[in-house]
């Protein structure tokens, strides 16, 4: 729940919050835009046209950063053994030292 009320907080003040990082957030879809019917539609498309593209995503919304899978761990990697804690957080603190403003 810590993840939704963070996203509220930031959309509601936006001029205060630079960014936001989570892990694992649980994220449901929007029922008033993902009916049934879009849903069921855009299954279907997706198994004739894998490659066609079913909506528009800002480009400034999105992190072109390479995934890291950590093998053999659970959703709350902060939480894992030390050493998989430690390489999570050094992670997370070059990420943004590489973007926050100098």
């Amino acid at each position: 729940m810590g993840a939704l009320i963070a996203t509220y907080v930031f959309y509601d003040r936006p001029l205060d919050i630079a960014g936001l990082i989570f892990i694992a957030p649980l994220v449901l879809m929007n029922p008033e835009s993902a009916t049934r019917g879009k849903m069921l539609f855009s299954k279907m498309v997706n198994h004739l046209l894998p490659n066609a593209p079913l909506g528009y995503i800002d480009p400034q919304a999105t992190s072109r950063d390479e995934a890291q899978v950590f093998n053999d761990c659970y959703h709350e990697l902060q939480n894992e053994l030390p050493e998989v804690a430690a390489e999570v957080m050094l992670l997370i603190d070059n990420w943004l030292e590489a973007r926050l403003p100098k």
